[in-house]
């Protein structure tokens, strides 16, 4: 297949307000199409759409990454989190929980 070595390591859904569309099925199913064997979610500021993905993922034969890609100091400014295996994934909903609820965004501008 044409980009069975590839593997996409931020794309994003349609829980990146404004700068996504695709549903994770869709993703999921386009990567499948090119014969990809993983494909990365990293939507911003959220993780609403990984479930959806890794299931997605999971009945598709393909490697699910989860992501997040996170703004600091302004809009500008972004950090992409790519979980691990084992324990990245309830890290980076640890994270995005300390966020949201200690500091917040404002706090960060």
């Amino acid at each position: 297949m044409l980009h069975e070595n590839f593997i996409h390591l931020h794309t994003v859904s349609g829980y990146s307000f404004k700068f996504g569309t695709a549903s994770p099925d869709d993703l999921i199913a386009t990567a499948a199409r090119y014969g990809m064997p993983a494909l990365a979610l990293a939507d911003r500021d959220t993780l609403a759409g990984t479930i959806r993905f890794a299931k997605a993922a999971s009945r598709s034969g393909i490697t699910p990454i989860i992501g997040i890609s996170l703004r600091f100091l302004n809009d500008r400014n972004r950090v992409t989190l790519l979980a691990r295996s084992g324990g990245g994934y309830p890290a980076l909903v640890q994270l995005l929980t300390y966020i949201n609820t200690h500091r917040g965004y404002r706090d960060w501008e």
